[in-house]
Parts: structure tokens; C-alpha cells; sequence
């Protein structure tokens, strides 16, 4: 399968997908931050930072489903 013959709706899923995987690298440094007692960020940014996948997600299967370009 030719992945640039498929459109730009693959390249927007799969700009979404390297957000998610750098979000989730991202965790591990906040995990670590935690586990040393340096996390200078409040609780209502990990509660916010907390609806990222989500959206991410949302974003990813609409792609999938509409694949609107």
C-alpha cells in the first residue's frame, strides 16, 4: 500500500499518532519529576494535561472513519 497515494487524511492520522507517542515520553519525564519531588507544575495542569490522549484520540478515530481529504 502506497502510503502518499492514500491522501492527506493519513498524513494528518499519523501526525496525531507522533503527538500521542511524544505525550506519552512526556509522561515519563513528569514521572520522574514526581518521583524526585521537582515538579514545579500545579495539579490543575496534570488535570488538563490529562485530556490530551483524549483528544488526540478523538481526533485520530474521526480521521479514520470521515477521512475527509
Amino acid at each position: 500500500v502506497n502510503v502518499f497515494a492514500m491522501g492527506g487524511w493519513m498524513h494528518a492520522k499519523l501526525t496525531l499518532v507522533a503527538l500521542l507517542t511524544a505525550y506519552f515520553f512526556s509522561l515519563g519525564h513528569f514521572r520522574l519529576k514526581l518521583k524526585e519531588n521537582t515538579a514545579y507544575k500545579s495539579g490543575k495542569f496534570f488535570r488538563m494535561y490529562n485530556e490530551i490522549p483524549t483528544l488526540l484520540l478523538m481526533g485520530i478515530v474521526a480521521l479514520v472513519i470521515v477521512k475527509p481529504f
